[in-house]
């Protein structure tokens, strides 16, 4: 018994088995937080037996940004942030360590420099059992009064990965992410009528073996639209450390990709 650590909660309701944990009034009924999904627990009744310690939500992120380019070359349009699962439960847990919602904006917008924030606001804050949903208006001045004769933009805006976090050779340990992942983003760049697309990143497509994950990019050129579309999933909480280089390798192109820039010459 002293091997035992924490104790959970474990709820029998209409044939469905709930675990929980009621030390954080930020997460809903059935969520366990990531310090406990440690594999197994011992569920103690009359006759004792282990059970399995899984995820029961993803950590996901979908990003959905519209822009559209002013006279003036700058970048105008809305932004649609949803999270769910354990991507909710972080961001419902750094917006009440900041206070309130005015505080919150204001650490954001130090943190977005190069974006103006306009608009703000949140939906289902305090609703736990849905997603977290961040709505804003945004401002970019790309173009700087629509003089600058080429402009690079970064289409990742929100969320950028700067850095692989797989660094060693070797690994001997299993990587756990605690939960699987998805982060989806969608932009579209309207109105480039100023401007004509002199480069633009190539797609890409990566595959873990098995199904483990993927990273996927697109970019598609209209006549005066520019459709980006990323999407990146990673399937399983646990990887052994067989595929710790494969994993090591997407994040690699996840970086690289990440830094990639739309070039726009003035016509």
């Amino acid at each position: 018994m002293t091997e035992f650590n924490y104790v959970i909660g474990a709820v029998d309701i209409a044939e469905k088995r709930y675990l929980l944990d009621a030390t954080n009034s930020l997460q809903p009924f059935g969520f366990l937080p990531m310090r406990c999904l440690n594999g197994k627990g011992r569920l103690m009744a009359k006759e004792s037996f282990w059970i399995e310690l899984k995820p029961k939500d993803k950590n996901k992120t979908l990003t959905a940004i519209d822009l559209k380019m002013t006279k003036d070359g700058a970048f105008e349009g809305n932004v649609i942030i949803n999270y769910h699962g354990y991507a909710a439960f972080s961001k419902r847990t750094e917006m009440a360590a900041a206070g309130d919602l005015t505080e919150y904006k204001k650490k954001q917008q130090n943190r977005w420099k190069e974006i103006e924030l306009i608009n703000y606001q949140v939906e289902n804050l305090d609703d736990l059992d849905k997603p977290l949903i961040e709505k804003m208006d945004i401002k970019l001045d790309a173009g700087a009064g629509g003089n600058v004769q080429t402009i690079y933009f970064n289409p990742f805006l929100f969320g950028r990965v700067t850095e692989n976090p797989f660094k060693s050779s070797e690994r001997l340990y299993p990587v756990d992410f605690g939960s699987p992942q998805e982060e989806v983003l969608t932009l579209n760049l309207q109105n480039l009528s100023l401007y004509q697309v002199d480069e633009l990143p190539a797609p890409v497509a990566l595959t873990l073996p098995q199904g483990g994950g993927r990273f996927l990019f697109n970019v598609s050129n209209f006549t005066d639209r520019i459709a980006i579309t990323s999407s990146f999933s990673i399937n399983k909480a646990v990887y052994n450390s067989v595929e710790y280089h494969y994993l090591k390798e997407l994040f690699a192109r996840i970086v690289q990709i990440n830094q990639s820039q739309i070039v726009l010459k003035k016509k």
